[in-house]
């Protein structure tokens, strides 16, 4: 076998073994970042069937804005890590005003984001259910 010494195919084949370790370097980075970065997230979820004792899990949602923010304010965690608010499908009447403050926002690098899980199927409302009993 022929050997290529201090040749172009060498260095070729050299750049590319070095090209091949930094780009599995670089992945095990991002996945690794990605991991922690997940886990450093705070997730409330919220549910019109879901019950205000509960704590805010996926298993156990609460049932109101308010108490979401509660959960946030209370965790320790707010400004610290980002934080999402997710709502499921459903109807979310307000009884009182829901009032958010500048801390409640988090930071530029811990935000705090409330979104629907299905875009346009969580519907906040600032009524209440009326129940009538018509008759003719």
């Amino acid at each position: 076998m022929k050997r290529y010494r201090n040749s172009k195919h060498e260095w070729s084949n050299a750049f590319r073994n070095l090209s091949m370790k930094t780009t599995s370097i670089l992945a095990a980075v991002f996945v690794v970042g990605s991991i922690l970065n997940a886990s450093a997230t705070i997730e409330i979820h919220i549910s019109p069937t879901g019950k205000d004792s509960n704590s805010g899990n996926l298993e156990a949602p609460v049932a109101t804005l308010g108490k979401a923010r509660d959960l946030l304010r209370d965790s320790g965690r707010l400004g610290k890590e980002a934080a999402v608010v997710r709502l499921a499908d459903g109807v979310y009447y307000l009884p009182d005003t829901f009032v958010l403050e500048a801390k409640d926002s988090g930071n530029s690098a811990a935000p705090v984001t409330y979104e629907a899980v299905h875009e346009g199927k969580a519907i906040i409302s600032g009524g209440f259910p009326v129940v009538l009993k018509w008759e003719p």
